[in-house]
């Protein structure tokens, strides 16, 4: 959309026309909408304000996959010394099955980088990550 010397045009559909998002967008206010989003970030603590770290759990047998992610989750609960650390979930992936395996996640969330990496060693040494079944992904580009 818009590459080269033709200019593009993008269709945007959306349940609410309002949405600040979606004016900026339409007024290409670039400026105004990274302002706006870094707000949001900071305030709900989300990356690029602090680290996250994302552990996806994957079973074929939905119990097993809920199972393994509540008590990696509730392991990483204990672990956190920092009361600035937090977890967010656990919850169903966005694409929560695929080839026939189900996908359950929680989001670990850090103030530093530092911190983050203390949390996740405590983790692995106390074997927390140890199940085959999990994948974890430091700083993840996509929560998909």
């Amino acid at each position: 959309c818009g590459r080269g010397k033709m200019p593009g045009l993008a269709i945007v559909q959306t349940m609410d026309s309002d949405s600040p998002s979606i004016a900026m967008a339409a007024t290409s206010d670039t400026v105004a909408f990274l302002d706006e989003e870094l707000r949001h970030r900071h305030e709900a603590g989300l990356p690029p304000i602090s680290r996250m770290t994302r552990i996806v759990a994957q079973h074929e047998d939905l119990t097993a996959c809920e199972q393994l992610i509540d008590r990696v989750t509730e392991s990483f609960r204990a672990l956190a010394t920092d009361n600035r650390c937090d977890t967010l979930g656990p919850m169903p992936c966005p694409l929560a099955r695929i080839r026939g395996r189900h996908r359950r996640e929680t989001l670990l969330t850090a103030p530093t980088g530092e911190i983050m990496q203390q949390w996740l060693h405590r983790a692995l040494h106390e074997r927390v990550l140890s199940d085959q079944a999990l994948s974890i992904d430091v700083d993840p580009i996509s929560l998909l």
